[in-house]
């Protein structure tokens, strides 16, 4: 830990206030992924779990009407929405 001083506003006047401050350069630190500011949180988690595998149920099949790929539409658990996945990338756990 270091001591620094820092400039603060009181009133109309600055007055400058001794803080500590933290070097954490080289130290492991915790954070959640919500909280990253760069690179986008969504590639950070597509990344560290895009080949994760999901389960779910299957509620209905449909196509998008113009081809004549199909899409399953599942409701995972813990997730409050559907998710919509092509029928070809689904294996059927029983």
């Amino acid at each position: 830990m270091k001591v620094g001083t820092i400039f603060a506003r009181r009133g109309s006047k600055f007055e400058r206030i001794k803080v500590d401050v933290f070097d954490l350069r080289n130290q492991r630190v915790r954070f959640k992924i919500s909280d990253i500011y760069l690179p986008d949180p969504l590639v950070i988690l597509n990344k560290l779990h895009g080949e994760d595998v999901l389960e779910g149920r299957v509620l209905d099949i449909s196509d998008n009407g113009t081809r004549p790929e199909q899409f399953a539409v599942i409701e995972v658990a813990k997730l409050d929405q559907i998710i919509i996945v092509p029928l070809a990338s689904v294996n059927n756990v029983g």
